[in-house]
């Protein structure tokens, strides 16, 4: 939807429902997201945990504009689908 302000949260919420209310035959096994910097621990796809979250917050001052905000949608998925 277009104009309704939605922050990382409730857009990943949104994402979700319209994403099971039109994709039933197919069930959300994984999500992925691609990180700015992963230093170099983390050169490719990896499971995420509280380690590797921990690691990659270390990483905020490599790229201080982006980390943190890659971050955000990480923890929220962790959270909200774990």
């Amino acid at each position: 939807r277009q104009g309704n302000g939605f922050g990382h949260e409730e857009a990943l919420i949104h994402l979700v429902s319209w994403l099971r209310q039109h994709q039933k035959r197919r069930k959300l096994i994984a999500v992925g997201h691609r990180v700015v910097h992963g230093g170099e621990a983390f050169s490719g796809p990896i499971l995420v945990n509280d380690s590797v979250i921990r690691r990659l917050e270390a990483l905020v001052p490599l790229a201080p504009l982006h980390q943190p905000h890659n971050l955000v949608p990480i923890r929220i998925v962790r959270r909200r689908m774990p």
